[in-house]
Formats: C-alpha cells, structure tokens, sequence
C-alpha cells in the first residue's frame, strides 16, 4: 500500500504490519489525546496522569510488557523545583565595595546551593562588526557581558548565544537598558539522578546600573565608552557568588512499555521509540491541546507499537515503546530513563524520537503547501550515517520527502539525552509552524496522512533495526549549515480568473550571461494551476548559486503550450535564499484568450 506516488511496495515480511496503520486509527487516538479530555497534558497536574494512564492502558491491551516499576507501566521519579531564597543569595565584588542582594538589581537560577569565585569579560561590538579574528581563549571561565549591539552580531549568536562548545566561557550577562530583572524562574532537577551537563546556577542577570557598576569597578573603559567600536576587555577584579535555594519534590511518571525480542541472543538488544507525551495545557490564550506537540508524535508510536504485534513475524530485538513526561520543561522525564533505563543503553540500538509529526513546515521561506509530504530526520547523520543510509532505504517505501534541516536540533528534544550517551538517534519532526505553543495547535489542523505515512516509515525502520542486521554505528560530527536554498511562495493570478483544467505554472530559474544575452535556466518548477493562488518552489544546492549574485525568476502559466500569463515585474532571487515567502503578481499575456473572467 503505497502513501506517495513512486512509493515501492513494502518488504514482504513487514507487509501486514505496514498495511494496518491506518488513518482512521490515528484520528481516533489523536481525537482523544489532544481533546477536552486531557486539556493539554500539563505534566504539573492531574491531566498529564490521566494520559499517562491512557497510555498505559493502551500498551496494555495490546499485550505488551511493562517497562516501568514494580512491574507496572509507569516508571516513576520525583522532579526537584527549586527556588531562590533571597535570604542567602548575593553578589559581591571581592573587596564588598560593589554589592547586591538578590533582588532589583541582581537574579539568577539556581539548581543546589553554591558559592563561586567570579571574573569578567566585557565585549563591545556593533552589529555587523568583523569578530572573525577575535581571540575567543579571552573569555575562557568567565562570566562575559555583551553590550546591547553585540547581542544581535551574528558571530556572537553562534559562538556564544548557540553555546560553541570551542568557547569555554562560563555565563552571558546581556547588557540591559532596562532597570529591573524581573522573575528568572524555577530550575528543576532529577531527584537522586545528578546530570553533569546542568550547571548549579544558571542566567544571571543585573540591572544597567548594576552593570556600569561592575565594568566600573573593573576597569572596562571601553565597555563604557561611547560608540560602538570593537573591543574585549577582561579583568582579574575577583566578584563572590553565593546562592541558596529552597526545593520542592514533585511525583512525576514515564510510561514504557516492552516488546521481547524472539531471537535468544539478541532479544538483550532493544529498538526504543520515544515521544513526549506532555504538553502546556491551560495558558493565557485558552488551551493549549497539543495536537501536533506532541500528540501526533505519541499517536505515530501506538500506531507503530499496534503495527509490530499485529505483524506475523515478530522481531528478534527487543522493542521499546516510551512515552516522556517533562520534555517542555526541559527533557527530564527521557533523562530519569536515560540514567535508569528498561534495557541498557549500550544494549540499545538505536532511539527513534517522533516529536511534532503532524503538521505542514510554515516557518522562514517554507509554506505548508510545499511540505505535505516533508520530514526533516536531519539530527542523525551528525551523530551515525549508516543509521541515515537505513532510514533512507526505508522511506523507498513510502516515499516521503526527507529534506535538510535547518539547525541542529539535538539540544531541543528528548534526542539530547541519548545522544549524549553515544545511542545513535533520530528526530522525526515535520516542522515549525505558526500554532508552535500556542492555542492554535489543534486536531484540525493536523495532517492524518502525512502522520500515518510517518509511523510506516518508522515501523519499517524499527523493523529492520530490530532484526538480526548488523547494529549501526555512533559517529558524532559537527553541524553544518543547509546544503539548499529555496525560493519559495505564491503566484497570484488577477482576480476573477479561472484556469482551464490542465493549466501549469512554470518557474525558472534565470542567469544572464556577462556581456551577452543569453539566459542560462539553472533550475525549474512545474506544478499543477488550479486556483488563483499557486503555490511555487524551487529548491537547489546551495553549490549551484553564487551567494554575491542576484539572479532572477521568470514565472509563466501553460494552457497547453501557449503562455496566458507571466510575471507582472522582475522578481530578484538572492543566490543566499530567501528567508520569507513571496507572492508573486501575474498579468495576462496579450492576445491570450484561455482565461475566464
């Protein structure tokens, strides 16, 4: 049963599985998941539980084993929230000249109770500043502040914002006009469960006043001085940090559930499969349901979890299906699993993490028209190929459009906690979207055959990991920007317009030769003319153009072989992308009668 066209039929041995995941299932499921019923599955309150136990009785019916404690579904751990007790929090220069209490003027986040030796950075910078050649080891251990221009250079986003592992610095303070700090939150921690990564205190922050303070005391002259001109400065003026905090235990549960392996030697050996169940629940614009973060990812993993039983040859591997609690929160309920897991993680395979699989990419350049059939897998091939090569060789089969990413997106899911631990591991996600977090995310919206297409592309790719062929390999490399740029949006015919059956929007990609006249197409798109507004894409290797050139898109409407309308004025195509959509006018060709008014 093939999804997409040019979709090959599914292996013979999976077939049945393959062809039982069906839509009508993934409604009903998501139906409920992200219904009134649940009210968005706030991992702090009674309605997360409830899902939970949803969950739990799904797997349970199905027949597989539990996965949590006590032999139950559930695997349970105690979420610590702490807060700062101002009483014992403070920051002061060595000598106390320069000193604040927690409060207007100073606040941070804490995890456990600290005191640190502190010295500072100061980086003046404008915006478009050169920062190539800076010396980054300056700032090595240190708390670094920015002034309010270097914020928004891109060299500081990605060396210092992004957290580059090259730079070894130890906190930002970004430069604020404004005078009070407002509230920096509560941290959180896995009680009993240490994570080396989380830093005791994290954010610190300080009024402007408090700043000049310290760059006072520290001598940063050029940090105070007028203009924007480059300069880092760094002082040995030893500060002290002391902060306190007080915590509360919070109950806090994972649902797992267990699939044997039939093979003897290798049933020690799991595939798990992960997705988030929790989401945000009441919020200032109304519920927040969910549906596509992450229903749908939780819905693709019972329909695969159904797929595998209901499958007459069962794998040798064992399967793990996993539920997370606390992803929005930051991660902790794959974490608690991750440092007491059902089967070991050097047992473990592979992680497949499904998190938003249901809706159309609406974000930068991309529109959802472009994207009914897009899936971005782009964290694993930084950290195993061969799992890549697999997961290509299974999409033969339902053909879905496996595109680059756009970032690095293994610190934004559940993926963190186990590529951190050399698991090899895939985010399956369908795209950012403007109901990202918001109210907006609701069933309606979700795109049931994209989401089913995802979970038999899972299912074969659990399958085969699952059985008796050679485990992939964890090979960690580093991000790297985009190899496309798109050129994405709409052609807009005049009003009024109808287009025969049959009519076709061709764009080209256009470059004038220098001094000749000869046009060189660099790439096409055709697509089907059906309405008014027709959605347009072309997406090449970033190779293919010259980032310091423009080139041009020439837009034309087919009816048959006679052009009926073209671009009403040139249109400019950046050879770096482009990173908003952009509608195009139409005006009709003269002399052209194929169009209805």
């Amino acid at each position: 049963m093939a999804q997409y066209p040019g979709a090959q039929k599914a292996p013979s041995s999976w077939r049945k599985g393959f062809d039982s995941i069906k839509q009508e299932d993934a409604q009903s499921i998501l139906n409920f998941l992200a219904g009134p019923t649940f009210n968005g599955r706030n991992a702090f309150n009674g309605d997360f539980f409830a899902a939970a136990g949803f969950v739990a009785d799904q797997l349970r019916a199905m027949g597989l084993q539990p996965g949590g404690d006590k032999g139950s579904f559930l695997q349970r751990f105690v979420l610590l929230e702490s807060s700062i007790d101002p009483a014992g929090t403070s920051f002061k220069s060595g000598d106390g000249s320069v000193s604040y209490a927690f409060g207007n003027d100073f606040s941070i986040r804490g995890v456990s109770d600290t005191q640190a030796a502190v010295k500072f950075a100061f980086i003046k910078a404008s915006e478009k500043a050169d920062l190539s050649q800076v010396n980054w080891d300056l700032v090595k251990d240190r708390w670094v502040v920015l002034s309010s221009e270097a914020v928004r250079n891109p060299a500081i986003t990605e060396i210092m914002l992004r957290r580059n592992p090259k730079v070894k610095f130890d906190q930002i303070i970004r430069s604020s006009p404004f005078g009070r700090m407002g509230d920096v939150g509560r941290a959180y921690s896995v009680k009993d469960m240490p994570d080396p990564r989380t830093e005791a205190y994290s954010q610190p922050r300080f009024s402007a006043d408090a700043v000049k303070a310290i760059a006072t005391k520290c001598g940063a002259a050029k940090f105070l001085a007028e203009g924007n001109e480059t300069s880092i400065e760094t002082s040995d003026v030893p500060f002290e940090l002391a902060v306190k905090v007080t915590s509360k235990e919070i109950p806090s549960t994972n649902v797992v559930g267990v699939l044997p392996g039939s093979d003897p030697k290798l049933k020690d050996e799991c595939v798990l499969i992960g997705s988030h169940l929790d989401h945000l629940g009441l919020s200032n614009d109304g519920i927040r349901f969910g549906a596509d973060d992450n229903g749908s990812g939780c819905t693709a993993n019972l329909l695969v979890a159904k797929a595998i039983l209901g499958n007459p040859v069962r794998p040798k591997r064992s399967v793990v299906f996993a539920f997370w609690t606390l992803e929005e929160t930051g991660t902790y309920g794959s974490f608690a699993y991750s440092m007491k897991p059902t089967v070991p993680l050097d047992k473990t395979v592979a992680y497949v993490n499904m998190d938003m699989v249901g809706r159309n990419e609406e974000s930068g350049v991309d529109i959802p028209e472009n994207n009914e059939r897009s899936v971005y897998p782009g964290i694993v091939r930084l950290n195993s190929p061969e799992f890549e090569k697999l997961l290509f060789d299974t999409n033969r089969f339902v053909n879905l459009r496996l595109k680059n990413d756009k970032e690095d997106r293994t610190e934004r899911s559940d993926t963190r906690n186990f590529v951190w631990r050399g698991v090899p591991t895939v985010k399956v996600f369908t795209g950012e979207h403007r109901d990202y977090h918001r109210a907006g995310d609701t069933i309606d919206k979700v795109n049931f055959k994209k989401l089913t297409s995802v979970a038999k592309w899972v299912y074969l790719t659990v399958q085969e990991l699952a059985s008796d062929r050679t485990r992939p390999q964890f090979v960690k490399t580093d991000w790297k920007e985009s190899a496309d740029v798109s050129f994405q949006g709409y052609a807009k015919l005049p009003d009024g317009v109808k287009l025969p059956p049959g009519a076709k929007l061709v764009v080209d990609l256009i470059a004038t030769a220098a001094g000749s006249n000869e046009v060189k197409p660099l790439a096409s798109s055709t697509v089907e003319a059906k309405d008014a507004r027709i959605p347009y894409e072309i997406t090449l290797p970033r190779t293919s153009l010259n980032p310091e050139l423009n080139y041009q898109l020439t837009f034309r409407v087919l009816v048959g072989k006679k052009e009926t309308f073209v671009n009403d004025s040139a249109v400019t195509a950046s050879g770096k992308g482009w990173t908003r959509p952009q509608t195009v006018s139409l005006k009709p060709v003269v002399g052209s009668s194929d169009t209805k008014l």
